[in-house]
């Protein structure tokens, strides 16, 4: 007994040993994952430290350069021209906008803005749908023993009245505000392009498609008497995305420009001769008693007769829509007659010249009697005598005694970059002519020099559209 309390003790004292030496290891295990720990949030807190003390380099900062055609940090835009829908397509249907001076943004002073109503038509409302009718009684089954004698059927009951249907809206393609839609057909066009065709699309005026019928048929670029096709001298007439520092189109991607000198951005040099004479066009000249019109609102004017020099004109054969009774395009006069020969013989002509089959017995709707639609109320030819009547107004302000000459300048800021900054031009007017509605008609578009081949001309056209009603024909702001 005495033996085996012994044999106890001892296995009681070696049980305690080895549990103690197996936790003095694991307090050894612990220690040393805590010292490892330790040593790794040093190894950070170095790096933070090191990366707080890093300051950034003052000097590394780049000077925004505004004009430098680069959009550097800072800027919205460095001057460049674009498409005001890319601006806000939700705002804006055309035309182009300019970078400010400041590169801080664009000038939409120049975007075509949407309609409420004019982009689509409404829809009309769905109409009623129509009470469904009666089904009708259930004839009687008939007596069953009578063989031959069916039972009535009933009589069907009424259909119901169909639901009106609703009035169809509008179409989409002219909307509310009576303009016909224009397709677009101006963009990618060469500026120095020899096609015909491509001058009018540079107007918006689109050639016949089968989801537009109507539009272009055909085009022909000629001198002033319909002569010389191909052979006008190319520097005369081009496609420009803008002119100078700040004129751009009225709607789409480009417009068409002539001169009887050269058309360049700037125009560098206003005294060109083409060396090119030729008769103006032969019905508008007889109709004016076989000379160039006076400007009635020019005093003791003398004008010019034939020929028309260094002359360009473009022949237009189109195809109405269904339901057009008129059109216009605007059209952007320049002169370097302005100032000193106004009313005088040396005046350049721009003429539009409308052949239709439309006649009316209501004054204010007749086209003019020799075809010209380029005209104002006056009766005065789109030319620089548009200084007498008030649409001859990008000029320099009077700076001293208000004169004819003067008295209707709204400032010369649109002619910075152009050529013509010590000149003229009209500003934006528009040209507006009736015609039958989905009738075959002619327009001419011509442009010369009248009594020398220097001092020249430019204009700008675009801007096509169709319109609904009749509308006063001729030219005004």
């Amino acid at each position: 007994m005495r033996l085996f309390k012994k044999q106890l003790m001892v296995l009681l004292v070696l049980f305690i040993a080895i549990n103690f030496i197996g936790c003095g290891e694991n307090i050894t295990k612990i220690r040393t994952k805590n010292d490892e720990t330790a040593i790794t949030d040093n190894d950070v807190n170095d790096d933070l430290s090191d990366e707080v003390l890093t300051e950034p380099d003052e000097d590394s900062n780049t000077a925004e350069i505004c004009g430098n055609n680069l959009v550097d940090e800072g800027e919205v835009c460095d001057s460049n021209v674009v498409n005001c829908v890319e601006i806000d397509s939700s705002k804006f249907i055309g035309g182009k906008a300019k970078c400010l001076d400041d590169c801080s943004g664009f000038n939409i002073i120049t975007c075509s803005e949407k309609e409420d109503n004019g982009d689509t038509g409404n829809t009309g409302d769905t109409g009623n749908t129509g009470n469904s009718g009666n089904s009708g009684d259930s004839g009687n089954s008939g007596n069953t023993g009578n063989t031959g004698d069916t039972g009535n059927s009933g009589d069907s009951g009424d259909s119901g009245d169909s639901g009106d249907s609703g009035d169809s809206g509008n179409s989409g393609n002219t909307g509310n505000s009576g303009e016909i839609i224009t397709p677009v057909c101006d963009s990618l066009i060469a500026s120095d392009t020899k096609d015909p065709a491509d001058l009018a699309k540079a107007m918006e005026l689109c050639p016949v498609s089968t989801d537009y019928p109507y539009g272009l048929e055909s085009a022909s670029l000629t001198f002033s008497d319909g002569t010389g096709s191909g052979d006008v001298p190319q520097g005369q007439y081009a496609v420009y995305e803008s002119f100078g520092s700040s004129i751009v189109p009225v709607s789409g991607d480009a417009f068409l420009l002539f001169s009887t000198g050269t058309v360049a951005d700037p125009v560098s040099n206003l005294s060109v001769n083409n060396a090119k004479t030729h008769n103006a066009p032969s019905d508008w000249y007889e109709a004016n008693g076989s000379k160039f019109p006076a400007s009635p609102d020019c005093k003791d004017h003398d004008p010019s007769n034939n020929p028309a020099r260094d002359s360009v004109m473009l022949t237009l054969d189109i195809k109405a829509p269904v339901n057009a009774k008129s059109f216009s395009f605007d059209a952007y006069f320049f002169s370097a007659d302005y100032s000193a020969y106004v009313c005088t013989q040396f005046n350049d002509f721009f003429v539009a010249l409308l052949d239709s089959a439309y006649s009316t017995d209501t004054p204010d709707f007749q086209n003019p009697f020799d075809k010209n639609l380029a005209v104002d109320e006056n009766g005065n030819s789109l030319g620089v005598n548009f200084v007498m009547s008030g649409l001859f107004t990008v000029c320099k302000l009077p700076d001293g005694e208000m004169t004819d000459l003067n008295k209707y300048c709204e400032g010369s800021e649109p002619l910075a970059g152009t050529g013509y900054e010590n000149h003229g031009a009209t500003g934006w007017l528009k040209v507006k002519g009736n015609i039958v509605a989905g009738e075959e008609f002619k327009l001419r578009l011509a442009l010369w020099d009248s009594a020398d081949q220097i001092l020249d001309s430019l204009v700008i056209l675009d801007n096509w559209k169709w319109h609904k009603e009749n509308i006063m024909p001729g030219t005004s702001k």
